[in-house]
């Protein structure tokens, strides 16, 4: 359930507002570490799930 929260709050880029992925559009991926999103104007976000950050 947490990764579907995550994938809402990243759902929509922070600098273009593009809301697709795939097809060239952006992505997005999850890990054990934490998760990724990327855009086609070139923006990114990515973070460490809170148990990982101490690590």
């Amino acid at each position: 359930m947490q990764n579907i929260s995550l994938y809402f709050t990243a759902k929509k880029c922070h600098s273009c507002g593009n809301t697709r992925l795939g097809n060239g559009e952006g992505s997005f991926k999850i890990t054990e570490e934490g998760f990724t999103r990327n855009c086609k104007c070139g923006a990114s976000i990515q973070t460490c799930f809170a148990e990982n950050r101490n690590q």
